[in-house]
C-alpha cells in the first residue's frame, strides 16, 4: 500500500479548473494540466487540517467564508516555491555594482539609491545586494541606500525579516562575506548594518494597489518569476515595473526570461554574462 498516496486528496477535473482559475486570478500563476499534482500534494494536508474531505468544499470556503482572505494567503504560502540562496547569479550582481549603479548615479536628482528586489523569497537577494554595495564602496559619501524586498508568500516575508539562515543558503557564498553574519547555533544572523537599509514587505505583483506603492526606483531585480506567468500577466507586471522605475532605470530578470513580445518600454543590452533591460 502506498501510504503517501493515501494521504493525498485527488482533484476532479472540475475542481482542478476551479482552483487553477482562482490561483491565476489572485496571483497570475497559471498551473497547467500536468501540474495538477502540485496542488494535490501541497494542499491535501491543509484540507485535512480544516476537516474538508474534498477540494470542492475547500474551494467554496475560499470563495465565500469571512476568513477567505487569510486562507488565500495560506494557499499561496503552500503553492509558491521559495528556492534561493545568497549571491545567486553573480554576473548580474557584478553588473549592478560595476555598471548599473554608476550609470544610475550620473542622472540622479536626489541622493537616495532605491533598489527593489521583487519576489525576493526569504530575503537572500536583498541582503546580498546590501553586502556588495557596502563592500564595493560604489555609493558615494552622503548618499542613502534603500532596498525593498517583496514577496507574495507571508511565510517567506516573515523569514526574510528574521534574517536568519542555515548553511544551505550559503552554498555559493565566498568565505570573505561571512564576516557580515553572526553564528547563532545552526543559523547565521545578518549583521544589523547590512539589515538597516533593507525593508521587507508582502506584495502581490498582480495587485495594482500593491504595485503602486513603489515609485522612483532606480534598479529592479525580478529573477525567475515571469516564467510562472502567462503573457497577459507578464505584461501587467512589466508595465508596473516600467511605471515604478526612474528614467533609464535598470531591470534584471532571469536568464531564461525575456521581454520580447511583452514590452517595448525597455532597451536590452547583452553584457556577456547575461542581459539587462534599461527603461527607455
Amino acid at each position: 500500500m502506498n501510504l503517501l498516496g493515501a494521504q493525498v486528496i485527488k482533484l476532479s477535473d472540475e475542481e482542478f479548473k476551479l482552483f487553477r482559475d482562482m490561483v491565476y486570478e489572485y496571483s497570475g500563476i497559471l498551473f497547467q494540466d500536468h501540474k495538477r499534482y502540485i496542488i494535490e500534494n501541497r494542499l491535501s494536508k491543509r484540507l485535512k487540517q480544516l476537516n474538508f474531505s474534498t477540494f470542492k468544499d475547500y474551494y467554496y470556503f475560499l470563495k465565500y467564508d469571512r476568513k477567505r482572505d487569510d486562507e488565500l494567503v495560506e494557499v499561496m504560502n503552500l503553492l509558491t516555491i521559495n528556492e534561493t540562496y545568497f549571491f545567486r547569479e553573480p554576473g548580474q550582481l557584478r553588473h549592478m555594482i560595476q555598471v548599473g549603479i554608476p550609470e544610475v548615479l550620473k542622472t540622479k536628482t536626489d541622493r537616495t539609491l532605491r533598489i527593489w528586489s521583487a519576489a525576493c523569497s526569504t530575503g537572500e537577494e536583498p541582503y546580498s545586494m546590501s553586502i556588495l554595495i557596502k563592500e564595493s564602496g560604489v555609493l558615494p559619501a552622503g548618499y542613502k541606500l534603500e532596498i525593498v524586498g517583496t514577496d507574495l508568500s507571508a511565510n517567506a516575508v516573515e523569514k526574510a525579516r528574521e534574517a536568519k539562515y542555515r548553511k544551505i543558503s550559503f552554498r555559493s557564498t565566498d568565505a570573505k562575506y561571512m564576516r557580515h553574519f553572526v553564528s547563532q547555533g545552526l543559523e547565521y544572523q545578518v549583521n544589523s548594518d547590512i539589515r538597516l537599509p533593507v525593508r521587507i514587505e508582502r506584495a502581490n505583483l498582480l495587485n495594482p494597489l500593491d504595485m503602486s506603492r513603489y515609485k522612483n526606483i532606480d534598479i529592479i531585480f525580478c529573477r525567475n518569476v515571469l516564467i510562472y506567468f502567462d503573457k497577459e500577466s507578464k505584461q501587467k507586471v512589466i508595465d508596473s515595473f516600467q511605471k515604478a522605475l526612474q528614467p533609464k532605470g535598470y531591470l534584471y530578470i532571469g536568464h531564461s526570461e525575456t521581454l520580447y513580445g511583452i514590452s517595448e518600454a525597455f532597451r536590452m543590452s547583452n553584457f556577456g554574462e547575461g542581459v539587462v533591460y534599461t527603461k527607455k
